[in-house]
C-alpha cells in the first residue's frame, strides 16, 4: 500500500539476533522492470546480511524503525497519517511491543506512546 506514497522509500531499522541487536538501511525502489524489481530484492537482502552490531545504549537513543519516502504525493500521506493517528490508540492495545510512534508532518513532531496499562 505504501506504494501509492512513493515508489522510493528508505527504511531504517534495528533487527534483534541472538547475537544482539543490529542496525540496518534497506533502499526500496519499487518501479521499473521485474529485473531491476529483483536487482532491488537481492541489494536489500544484501543490507540486512550487512546489518551492523549496535549497543543497548544505541537502541534505547534511536528509533527502532523509520521511513522516508522520496516525491510523495502530499494528499495520500495527509489522509494515511491521519488514518494512522487514530488507529494508534488501537494499536497500543492489540499490539503490545509496540513502542513511541513519532509522526512528522511539515517539520513539526506528534509523539505517541503506550500508556503503560
Amino acid at each position: 500500500m505504501t506504494r501509492a506514497l512513493s515508489t522510493r522509500v528508505d527504511v531504517d531499522g534495528v533487527l534483534t539476533t541472538q547475537e544482539g541487536s543490529e542496525a540496518f538501511h534497506i533502499e526500496l525502489i519499487r518501479d521499473g522492470d521485474e529485473e531491476s524489481i529483483v536487482e532491488n530484492i537481492d541489494l536489500a537482502n544484501l543490507s540486512l546480511e550487512n546489518a551492523k552490531a549496535v549497543s543497548d545504549a544505541w537502541v534505547a537513543d534511536n528509533p527502532i524503525v523509520s521511513f522516508t519516502y522520496y516525491n510523495p504525493d502530499d494528499s495520500v500521506v495527509q489522509r494515511g497519517l491521519d488514518r494512522l493517528e487514530e488507529a494508534l490508540p488501537y494499536l497500543y492495545v492489540t499490539c503490545d511491543k509496540l513502542g513511541r510512534v513519532r509522526i512528522e508532518r511539515f517539520g513539526e513532531a506528534i509523539y505517541f506512546e503506550p500508556s503503560g496499562l
